[in-house]
């Protein structure tokens, strides 16, 4: 039985879903990586995993350099939190801001038997103020070339409808910048929700409100993909007049509205699109199979905006998934689940006698590995955080597993990332901090 128990706990897992906040705590394991902050103070970064549906979390242990031990407040100012996951979960990039500091630090960690913790210098270092050039950047990319490694955030340019693109080089252990024509001028520029890997060299940042740059960055190559329309439920939930003053802006609030209802992901090179949707009466569900990007890009053309406000489906609300290649002309729709069809074992809910129609769902999250497994956060009430997260089986319309969840600062207000982690060798059960 130890055997077996044993074997359970260092098989690999395909994927699992990230806190991007963490727990502090002394605490360490095979995965723990040490670093010093340019100020001297020490960071040390661990994880803990588990199978999806159930959270894993990283572990943060900081000590102040001696000058600093006798101050009593925090070693942080603002949490590390994770920014970035590249090369199918080898990298995991963090930012933090020590006590006493404005600017943010950057450091990567490296998975693999021995791992790293880097400190990659931010670009307010080579400059003679204390600023942040990448302070408004929530999202980064990371892309492995060979033994070396590529950080990269994208920023709107100030003063035209371009981009400009930071690369930091772990070989010359410098930033560079580059300007990107935007490639669909008639479009809002993007502003990232998410960073994928869609193959090598090329990464793609998603705006779920509207589309997808992908992005070669050895030949700085920039294209762009529209995402679906809104499905009538949603349009009909979210849609507000624009505002004079941004009717060549579209709205970006904190609360990460499009994040509650729709996902991008790339697996072996195919796009795949979800979004879920409320099945109001009166309201026409979508039947359409086939959505082609001149049709997408003539809707957006209209520069029409939209309420960012929070949603939560309870009741009666499906789930579509459309797919395509980077060099197709349009997305077809693959799969339409309602809650109604979704089967929940009785099993894994004890003692609830209910559906995933008695709950209120949002924030869906694709699986990486192919399997047509879409993970959700549901709760009883909109007003409880504490809930479960539910891999549903979009296929075969079945709830696969449940995850239960106390958490809310890490999934409420807080979405966790997708992270393959096959160059993670270990797997260690959930400790929960």
């Amino acid at each position: 039985m130890g055997d077996a128990a044993n074997a359970s706990r260092r098989r690999r897992l395909a994927s699992i879903l990230l806190s991007r906040k963490p727990r502090f705590t002394d605490s360490t394991n095979e995965t723990t990586a040490t670093v010093i902050s340019r100020d001297g103070f020490t960071m040390k970064v661990s994880f803990w995993m588990a199978d999806p549906p159930q959270l894993s979390i990283f572990s943060i242990h900081c000590c102040s350099p001696p000058h600093l031990q006798d101050r009593p407040y925090s070693e942080f100012s603002v949490s590390p939190r994770v920014v970035g996951v590249g090369a199918e979960g080898r990298f995991v990039l963090f930012r933090a801001v020590f006590n006493g500091h404005y600017a943010s630090e950057y450091f990567l960690y490296k998975a693999g038997e021995s791992p790293l913790l880097d400190r990659i210098p931010s670009p307010d270092e080579y400059c003679d103020d204390d600023r942040d050039d990448l302070r408004g950047v929530r999202e980064f990319g990371i892309l492995q070339l060979g033994s070396h490694y590529l950080v990269a955030a994208l920023c709107l340019a100030p003063s035209s409808d371009d981009y400009h693109l930071w690369i930091y080089s772990s070989e010359k252990k410098s930033w560079i910048t580059r300007t990107l024509p935007n490639p669909c001028p008639v479009v809002d520029r993007i502003i990232p929700d998410k960073v994928i890997s869609l193959g090598e060299g090329l990464l793609g940042w998603v705006d779920l409100s509207h589309g997808l740059l992908m992005c070669d960055l050895g030949q700085d190559h920039v294209s762009f993909i529209p995402l679906p329309e809104l499905l009538p439920g949603n349009r009909y939930k979210l849609k507000c007049p624009i505002p004079p003053t941004t009717a060549k802006r579209k709205i970006k609030l904190e609360d990460e509205s499009f994040l509650w209802f729709r996902d991008l992901t790339c697996v072996d090179g195919v796009l795949k699109f979800i979004e879920m949707e409320n099945l109001a009466p009166g309201i026409q569900s979508n039947k359409e199979g086939i959505v082609y990007d001149s049709d997408l890009i003539m809707s957006l053309e209209r520069k029409e905006d939209w309420n960012s406000k929070q949603l939560s489906f309870g009741g009666a609300w499906r789930a579509v998934t459309w797919t395509r290649t980077f060099s197709s002309n349009c997305w077809r729709q693959t799969c339409a689940a309602d809650v109604a069809d979704i089967l929940v074992d009785e099993s894994l809910l004890p003692g609830l006698d209910m559906t995933l129609g008695n709950l209120y769902s949002a924030f869906p999250i694709l699986s990486p590995d192919g399997d047509d497994i879409l993970y959700i956060k549901s709760v009883l009430k909109p007003s409880i955080h504490d809930g479960w997260v539910a891999a549903v089986d979009l296929g075969n319309k079945a709830v696969k597993a449940i995850g239960k969840y106390y958490l809310p600062d890490d999934f409420y207000y807080e979405l966790p990332m997708t992270l393959n982690i096959l160059s993670l060798p270990v797997h260690y059960p959930a400790i929960w901090i």
